[in-house]
């Protein structure tokens, strides 16, 4: 269903996004309302507009200016917001939170801070195209989809993700509950995590790298899949494992499982 947009920003006297003159309807989007940012003059500034509890929110692939900064990013309440185009973006989540953002920039190459707090949750994120990485305050992510060829870094302190469908590049140092490592796609929870990965399944063609000192309560690795658990000393427990004919599994004596990997398809 298409959109009809309440508010097309123009920023043509400051990069402000209270500002009255910077949107046609001489104001700014109001709760519920929809606003599409295309071709604009100049950066926009950070500030926090959380107060409306926003439709949508679109930077357009004509939006090649950057929005926010990392220490005063933009920060909205929104039902979804779709960040495309170039520049830098520095977006939070604030207010009622986020329920479905969407990351397809113009060069995958391009950065975006992703930060929703430990109280306005970002509940959906997509990477399409985009070099992302959440701030370490960041609470939990109900559900991640990472597209292939792009990568997500996710620091200590962060919440991480319920749920995680990865055919990119993850780093992370945060708590992954479920994490479905799709062909092509590799997942890396770093050493020095502050949480662990509960269940990963791994597809033919994926690559699971589990650096951090933790416990895994289930682990399944279809054939043609890596997992490696041997890359330093830390010492690392699996509680149950199913391994299909044709995964590698890289155990090493710093490895220990609880119970005897079953053999079979997965």
């Amino acid at each position: 269903m298409a959109i009809t947009w309440d508010c097309i920003a123009q920023f043509g006297t400051s990069g402000a996004w209270a500002t009255a003159s910077n949107w046609p309807t001489g104001g700014v989007p109001l709760a519920t309302e929809h606003a599409l940012l295309s071709s604009l003059s100049q950066a926009i500034t950070g500030s926090d507009e959380s107060a409306a509890d926003l439709g949508t929110v679109w930077f357009d692939k004509a939006c090649a200016h950057e929005v926010g900064s990392s220490s005063t990013p933009l920060i909205l309440a929104v039902n979804r917001l779709v960040v495309e185009g170039t520049g830098r973006k520095y977006l939070k989540a604030g207010g009622a939170g986020i329920d479905y953002m969407v990351l397809n920039l113009n060069d995958s190459s391009q950065y975006v801070l992703v930060s929703p707090n430990t109280t306005a949750l970002l509940t959906n994120l997509h990477l399409i195209r985009a070099n992302a990485e959440l701030a370490a305050e960041a609470g939990v992510i109900a559900y991640g989809r990472i597209e292939p060829g792009q990568s997500l870094r996710v620091p200590t302190g962060a919440g991480g993700f319920t749920a995680l469908d990865n055919a990119g590049n993850v780093l992370s140092k945060a708590l992954c509950t479920t994490l479905w490592n799709k062909q092509g796609g590799t997942y890396t929870q770093e050493y020095g995590a502050g949480a662990t990965v509960v269940t990963a399944h791994c597809d033919g063609g994926s690559t699971f790298y589990f650096d951090h000192a933790g416990a895994i309560t289930l682990l399944t690795a279809a054939s043609g899949s890596v997992v490696d658990f041997n890359r330093n000393s830390q010492n690392k427990t699996v509680a149950n494992c199913v391994l299909s004919p044709g995964a590698t599994i890289k155990a090493g004596p710093h490895v220990a499982f609880t119970n005897p990997p079953i053999y079979g398809e997965v």
